[in-house]
């Protein structure tokens, strides 16, 4: 199988708060085993913590240990988002306002969390995420560092999506390039953080908004089935927001064509692929 082409990668998430926030480690010891289980302290203190999260064992080549989460000060000031990473927050009119509004910051993240498997994984980042909402009842958003992916509040706490499908829809972003020509570029980050390769997609005449759809039932396929996925697979196209199972795209896996540097899933969307195959 060809599936761990890239190293697993830590998540680091920012959270977003208009007034200095402080670390309180007993508000977190009470709130968060409540989302991902038992909780043993490494360090914690006002500068921040260091937990093991004890239901999730990460299985090393030579040593297994739970998977550690991290509560740190991420300082003030309004994070530095490149524009190449602001534009693809085209899901908010403004989203730069949204950062320059709440310019405090907690930096939490996972460790050691790499060689668990995929849906665990995925749902021990949101819910730990959900977790740190719970106990910063003022944080109004979460950035996720690696992906370049926003979410407010809202779009975390009210919702029955399961942990699964809302990493898909909150931590996983989608990018999408305008190629030139009447064709786009699309791709996704956040399956770096099982060590997957992403997806990637170069086509015309297709809508942008069916290929989204499509790259998020194939990142929920591959994190479900530990990427099965081999050169020249073939899987079901996409349009008019359903799949067509009379279309027959092929998988490769090659270098990505847009930062950054990192192997992709290439999905050859037939008919409508652009660029040089």
């Amino acid at each position: 199988m060809l599936h761990g082409m890239n190293d697993p990668q830590p998540c680091l998430m920012r959270l977003l708060f208009r007034e200095p926030p402080a670390i309180d480690p007993r508000q977190l010891l009470n709130v968060l085993p409540n989302f991902v289980g038992p909780l043993d302290v490494i360090n914690a203190d006002q500068k921040g913590c260091l937990f093991a999260a004890t239901a999730h064992i990460a299985r090393f080549r030579d040593a297994a240990m739970p998977a550690t989460l991290n509560v740190l000060h991420g300082g003030s000031g309004p994070i530095d988002i490149p524009d190449d990473v602001m534009i693809q927050l085209y899901e908010y009119d403004n989203p730069a306002q949204i950062f320059a509004e709440r310019p405090f910051t907690i930096l939490a993240g996972d460790m050691n969390a790499g060689p668990l498997p995929p849906i665990e994984r995925a749902t021990l980042i949101m819910d730990f995420a959900a977790g740190l909402l719970t106990a910063y009842p003022q944080c109004e958003a979460i950035f996720f560092q690696m992906t370049g992916a926003l979410a407010t509040r809202d779009d975390l706490l009210n919702t029955n999506d399961s942990s699964l499908s809302l990493f898909m829809t909150e931590a996983l972003k989608v990018r999408i390039f305008n190629a030139g020509s009447g064709t786009y570029l699309m791709d996704t980050l956040g399956l770096g953080y099982f060590g997957f390769p992403d997806l990637q997609y170069h086509f015309h005449t297709l809508d942008p908004n069916d290929i989204v759809a499509h790259a998020r039932i194939m990142a929920h396929y591959l994190i479900e089935n530990n990427n099965p996925v081999e050169n020249d697979h073939t899987v079901p196209g996409f349009s008019d927001g359903q799949m067509r199972m009379d279309w027959s795209w092929i998988m490769r896996f090659e270098p990505a064509i847009a930062g950054p540097e990192r192997m992709v899933i290439d999905v050859n969307t037939g008919e409508f692929a652009a660029g040089q195959r």
